[in-house]
């Protein structure tokens, strides 16, 4: 009896270990809908977009970023292919698309938002900033280091469209900055040194004698 309990419950773990997988495989190379608008390359078939419902009519949905819910995307949708009477205005949703001029969905499905939520994040670049010593210029030497799972372009960083840019504070007042070395592409798990010169708010607030700074990698709003 107990060898049948103990058999009856490895093959519940096993099932649990197959859902669970089965779900984390169906997020994967999900993207948010910032990240959609994006793509320069948007003919790809099998996109999948994760988003919010703003609006539902006749044959079209929109839906909203879940992080930029001024981002937007309009999609198309056959009726009988697709059916919206289940769901509603605010559900956390998986589309599948083919880019086209009319931006038509393929399929949809309702997800969780948590965990939508806990992908985008995972998903994210990601770079974590920490400063070197001086340079005979007066420039910072500063060490990026990619900690992330996606490659970040130096050319992200001015893109409006990107989300993400490099910050620092200076004792208590934050400032983006745009002057950091170009470091062409990092990938995950490499570190590059660049030089980050000191501008004339530095120089102005460093007269206050504190001279705190840190530096880190912010979402723009």
């Amino acid at each position: 009896m107990k060898r049948k309990i103990v058999i009856f419950a490895f093959i519940l773990i096993l099932v649990a270990l197959a859902v669970f997988l089965s779900s984390t495989q169906e997020y994967r190379n999900a993207i948010s809908v910032k990240e959609y608008n994006r793509l320069e390359n948007r003919a790809t078939q099998g996109i999948r977009v994760i988003g919010k419902i703003r609006s539902i009519s006749f044959d079209t949905f929109t839906i909203l970023d879940l992080e930029f819910p001024e981002d937007k995307l309009v999609y198309t949708f056959e009726k009988d292919k697709i059916s919206l009477e289940n769901y509603s205005i605010g559900d956390t949703v998986l589309i599948t698309n083919k880019y086209d001029d009319e931006r038509k969905a393929e399929n949809i499905a309702k997800i969780s938002t948590n965990r939508a939520l806990n992908h985008l994040k995972n998903s994210k670049p990601l770079l974590k900033p920490s400063k070197g010593g001086n340079t005979t210029q007066g420039d910072f030497t500063l060490k990026l280091e990619n900690i992330g799972k996606t490659s970040i372009n130096y050319e992200d960083i001015y893109d409006e469209n990107f989300g993400y840019s490099l910050v620092y504070k200076l004792n208590d007042k934050t400032y983006p900055f745009q002057l950091v070395g170009n470091f062409d592409t990092i990938d995950p798990g490499e570190v590059r040194e660049v030089n980050f010169p000191i501008d004339l708010n530095m120089i102005s607030e460093m007269q206050k004698g504190k001279n705190i700074i840190i530096f880190f990698w912010g979402q723009k709003s």
